[in-house]
């Protein structure tokens, strides 16, 4: 039982790579959004300082009118006082001239002429000093009115850049692109466009799949088309159309590839109908005020796909569907277009440790590391890389060292519970995986793992508890299942097991571990037919390796177990034999040899005609096949196994006394029991009262020289049996 623990707990408890794989790309989508609407917003920002300093330019000029309006104003003033002053010396004159009734009547009526010409000059004047005041007073409210539309111009480009996803301009941006589409459903670029806005902002993946891929069908040249819908198809976890479509995409992005999409002139002018379409004021509006978004529509709602993105993704897309080569392949194209892609260098880490290879792998986070000195997914690489080394103090201080980044970064929590569980710290595990849960209460393998550390501490009530709730959160969970069914096993609760492992078998028919765990199950229930058709039944899937051996050698040597059990001993030696073919040097499986060929009473003849067995053979089975075959009669024929076991290990003497006894070797015999009795008394003093005073009597009785069958009774015998 043990063995099928190690086997199968190791390969499960270790966090999945295809978890961290989600976690990384979950991690690599925000990331990724975060980025594109940054560049977006930085772009709008130019825009809009752009946009500001051409409203202060007309700011400037509406006040240079403003204040030359105020010039004239103040020449007019100039006007009507000189035409006043000309009045009052009209007015003068013509006192003088009534004064002066000596003068002559024509000089008169010139004085006056004048005073009346000059009099509506005057009136002129002040009628035109009026209108260059009110000309004045209209140029000071243009100038404020001016300024005042182009801060609220400002504020509303900023407000659409700071949540330029929200619905109500999705839904405009939405219906002003189904517009288009209607009038010409072969607009490709209003597709993309729209297919976009489904992707980034509406989540709807399936519609924008459908847009993407009817640009692909209209332009099968579109590499942008291709390299977004390789994004939505990898987020629905189609993940081999996603490959075939990042490889597209790849096949047709232009060597001098530039930032906007479309690979044909068909495209630019699509985009360019669309741009100057939403330069229109009634085409988008924010609140009461009419904003010309163009290119600000066209970039924020798009990102950019280039060449080293897209090969990042395919290696993601890779990694995730077991392609390690071809997905190290991948990573290693985006680091060669971008020797500083963190996120690349990542991802080559997490293939090269599914790889196994490992160092490979240390060294790619590092790299990462390097280039990002807060990328925590780096970090979280590099300690499952340095746990798989057993460097457990440096991937607990990795660890550490991510949670310091982000005190809220759950993977790191986990693989930091695993590294301590890796040190026998189990409390500490225990802790950091209960703050991971706290963190994330529906993370279904974080409890998994919570429940692996909770059976090591032989708190199976609590294991159990873990898995149920790993399972209740994601009933497709087989981990939990496989985890809950060897605790229901060590609990003895062999029914429970059986279901369910036959519930992981239900969701997962081709994974051998479940078969396995099944096999030992019903072997424990002594349902052996039932055992031997689950260990086959791994033999006939394809065989898989881990620790302590691979999967066929495991099932062929428990399958010998279940035969010999049968005393089916020709087929039990056959497993045994096949399993050893598969792997030389699993111990077990000689193990179980030996004991069907001591059962076949070949044991010594195999040993001639292969004297590499014997040092194949462990000291414990020389021990057990002493042992019971003593028991059962046949101490003569088990001896050589006694020897054998006690040249390798001192402390198996008291099985050879006791075969020695049986035998008639009285005097061998006291000597083994009386060594029995000091290996007890220095290695095992609290818990041998019982066996020392057992033995104790043996030697008196023997010493007395009490027959050996007098001493071991078949109720004596059978005892020893139960031992």
């Amino acid at each position: 039982m043990g063995a099928v623990a190690a086997l199968v707990v190791a390969g499960i408890a270790v966090p999945s790579a295809f978890v961290a794989g989600r976690a990384r790309d979950a991690a690599q989508n925000e990331v990724t959004k975060a980025k594109n609407s940054l560049e977006a917003t930085q772009k709008q920002a130019t825009k809009a300082e752009s946009k500001y300093q051409a409203a202060e330019t007309r700011s400037q000029a509406a006040n240079l009118k403003y204040r030359q309006a105020q010039g004239k104003e103040k020449a007019a003033r100039q006007q009507y006082q000189q035409a006043k002053q000309q009045v009052q010396l009209a007015q003068v004159q013509l006192a003088q001239v009534n004064q002066q009734r000596g003068v002559a009547t024509q000089r008169a009526e010139a004085a006056q002429t004048l005073a009346t010409i000059a009099q509506r000059q005057y009136k002129d004047a002040q009628r035109k000093a009026e209108q260059i005041s009110q000309q004045s007073k209209t140029a000071e409210a243009n100038f404020r009115t001016t300024n005042t539309r182009t801060q609220k111009t400002v504020k509303d480009l900023g407000e659409v850049l700071s949540g330029f996803y929200q619905t109500n301009f999705d839904d405009k941006f939405l219906e002003f692109l189904s517009g288009v589409i209607n009038k010409n459903s072969q607009n490709s670029f209003a597709l993309v466009s729209r297919g976009s806005i489904f992707s980034e902002s509406k989540k709807d993946y399936s519609a924008a799949e459908k847009d993407f891929r009817h640009a692909v069908e209209i332009d099968p040249q579109d590499y942008y088309a291709w390299g977004n819908l390789g994004n939505v198809l990898r987020t629905q976890n189609k993940l081999k159309e996603a490959v075939s479509a990042y490889q597209n995409a790849i096949k047709f992005i232009p060597d001098n590839q530039e930032d906007s999409p479309g690979s044909s002139s068909t495209a630019d002018v699509q985009r360019n109908q669309i741009v100057t379409s939403l330069s229109k004021p009634e085409r988008l509006i924010s609140g009461n005020n009419t904003v010309n978004y163009q290119q600000i529509v066209f970039q924020s709602f798009q990102s950019q796909v280039t060449k080293k993105a897209i090969f990042n993704n395919l290696g993601n897309v890779l990694y995730a569907i077991g392609k390690l080569d071809e997905a190290v392949a991948a990573y290693r194209k985006a680091i060669e277009l971008d020797p500083k892609n963190t996120d690349a260098y990542s991802g080559l880490g997490y293939a090269l440790s599914a790889q196994k290879k490992l160092d490979e792998a240390v060294a790619a986070y590092r790299k990462a590391i390097e280039l990002d000195p807060k990328n925590t997914d780096a970090y979280s690489g590099l300690g499952y890389a340095l746990s798989a080394q057993n460097k457990l103090d440096e991937a607990v201080a990795v660890y550490r060292k991510a949670i310091e980044l982000d005190p809220k970064y759950v993977y790191a929590y986990n693989g930091l519970g695993y590294a301590l569980s890796a040190q026998n710290k189990l409390d500490e595990a225990v802790a950091a995986y209960r703050k991971a849960i706290e963190l994330d209460p529906k993370n279904t393998y974080v409890y998994t793992n919570l429940g692996y550390a909770l059976s090591a501490q032989n708190k199976l009530d609590e294991a159990v508890a873990a898995y149920r709730k790993a399972i209740e959160l994601d009933p497709k969970n087989t981990d939990a299942y496989t985890n809950l069914g060897y605790a229901l096993s060590a609990q003895n609760k062999l029914d429970e097991a059986v279901a369910v492992y036959r519930k992981a078998i239900e969701l997962d028919p081709r994974y051998v571990g479940f078969y396995i765990n099944l096999g030992d199950a019903l072997r424990n229930q002594n349902k052996l037919d039932e055992a031997v058709a689950a260990y086959r039944k791994v033999l006939s899937l394809p065989n898989q390796f881990g620790t302590p051996t691979s999967a066929h050698a495991y099932a062929y040597t428990n399958l010998g177990n279940t035969l010999r059990a049968q005393n089916k001993l020709d087929e039990a030696v056959a497993a045994y034999r096949k399993a050893i073919e598969l792997d030389p040097k699993y111990t077990d499986a000689y193990n179980g040899l030996g004991k069907a060929l001591n059962n076949q009473n070949k044991l010594q003849e195999e040993i001639a005609l292969h004297p590499d067995l014997r040092d194949k053979i462990s000291a414990e089975t020389w021990n057990n096949i002493c042992w019971l075959g003593s028991i059962d009669g046949e101490a003569a024929l088990v001896l050589f196994a006694c020897d054998e076991a006690v040249t390798r290990d001192s402390k198996y003497r008291d099985a050879r006394g006791l075969a020695r006894a049986l035998t008639g070797d009285r005097q061998g015999a006291i000597e083994d029991f009386q060594a029995f009795v000091r290996w007890l008394d220095q290695n095992k003093p609290e818990h041998a009262a019982a066996q020392k005073a057992q033995r104790q009597s043996w030697l008196d009785g023997l010493r007395a020289g009490k027959q050996p069958a007098a001493i071991f009774t078949k109720e004596v015998l059978e005892q020893l049996r139960k031992q």
